[in-house]
């Protein structure tokens, strides 16, 4: 299946999702001293986008072939280093982060409760998470298949987005028996993205 590949230009919408997450991420760290950890890197689109702005970048994903994309195609501006692995089991032992993000990926995530144990693990005191989820109300998706009126639309793929997405912020919200609390939220705003900001209790 043909990899689907986002867009790492600085045109209008990733500027948009770029000045978003860092409004949300200086509320809560320090930018300049901000290691950041992207749970579900695909191709390095956020690599790039936020690469230049924080500290250090480490991107964690399964697929080979994007992590290999993403090593090529990451500025070399850029302080990134990419590890192959999955949210419920990153090999990572030595270093904590002040950012855990999930752009666009925690509803693939298998099993939760182990991705957030991870997520703990790996999260420096006064850190957050920052979970950045597809509306279901959006129109475009990057691939044509989920997208309605398309030659190649895949009505059961689609279906199973939905259902993904559904999955996924139903188990958000049982996030405080992992000893987690959201501390924001921003979610039905129409097609914009929903995002969360989750921080361990205490912090």
């Amino acid at each position: 299946m043909k990899k689907i590949l986002f867009s790492k230009e600085f045109d209008k919408r990733n500027i948009k999702f770029r000045d978003y997450l860092l409004n949300k991420f200086r509320k809560y760290v320090n930018l300049d001293t901000c290691d950041l950890l992207e749970i579900g890197c695909g191709n390095g689109r956020f690599a790039t986008l936020l690469g230049s702005k924080i500290k250090s970048y480490t991107g964690i994903e399964p697929d080979e072939e994007y992590l290999k994309i993403a090593k090529e195609t990451t500025p070399k501006d850029v302080k990134a280093e990419y590890h192959k692995g999955r949210a419920e089991d990153v090999p990572i032992f030595n270093k904590k982060f002040n950012v855990i993000l999930y752009a666009f990926s925690w509803h693939f995530i298998k099993d939760f409760d182990k991705a957030i144990s991870e997520a703990k693990r790996l999260l420096k005191k006064n850190g957050v998470i920052v979970i950045y989820e597809p509306s279901k109300e959006i129109k475009v998706w990057n691939s044509s298949k989920l997208n309605k009126g398309s030659k190649d639309f895949d009505e059961g793929l689609y279906r199973n987005k939905l259902l993904d997405l559904d999955r996924g912020r139903k188990s958000i919200s049982k996030l405080v028996k992992n000893g987690l609390i959201i501390i924001e939220e921003e979610v039905d705003n129409g097609e914009l993205p929903n995002c969360w900001i989750i921080r361990c209790q205490g912090a």
